[in-house]
């Protein structure tokens, strides 16, 4: 049996992943969207997710930790500060979340998660990595369908 390409990874799972958390911004959608956005890099190279995290900062750091968040209940190996799974919030469908700065203009509301006190959302969380990854791995995910997000991230700090 044939392994999955990086390519075929961001096309059959990624993409279509991200478009269900889209159309229907729930808990479940959320934390897969976040979880197969994440492990992108895993099709990429050994080191793709740690050169993420040096290059996006606290983005990638809350997006990691919710992701070991959801596969472990407790912290592990000493890893702290945990993110407790279960601890993402609603960004309802007006727009405005819990603070001015997160203001979103869109009819269909997300998901939030927080970290070290600020909050991201999970669908910037997701698009920053796919952006990141395929700007680092031009050959392995050009014009493949995460490529293909019309979606603007809102700015967080990288540290």
């Amino acid at each position: 049996m044939a392994t999955m390409t990086a390519r075929e990874f961001a096309n059959e799972i990624v993409e279509p992943t991200i478009r269900e958390f889209v159309a229907t911004p729930d808990r479940r959608r959320g934390y897969l969207a976040c979880i197969v956005s994440y492990h992108l890099g895993d099709y990429l190279s050994p080191t793709a997710r740690s050169d993420a995290k040096a290059a996006l900062g606290l983005p990638f750091v809350a997006l990691d930790r919710m992701c070991n968040a959801a596969k472990h209940r407790e912290a592990t190996h000493g890893k702290a500060p945990p993110m407790v799974a279960g601890s993402d919030t609603e960004r309802p469908v007006s727009g405005f979340g819990s603070l001015w700065e997160d203001l979103r203009f869109d009819d269909r509301g997300g998901r939030h998660i927080e970290h070290d006190g600020r909050q991201y959302d999970m669908l910037d969380l997701c698009l920053i990595a796919i952006r990141h990854y395929a700007g680092q791995y031009p050959e392995d995910l050009r014009d493949s369908a995460v490529t293909r997000f019309d979606y603007n991230t809102k700015p967080y700090p990288a540290t």
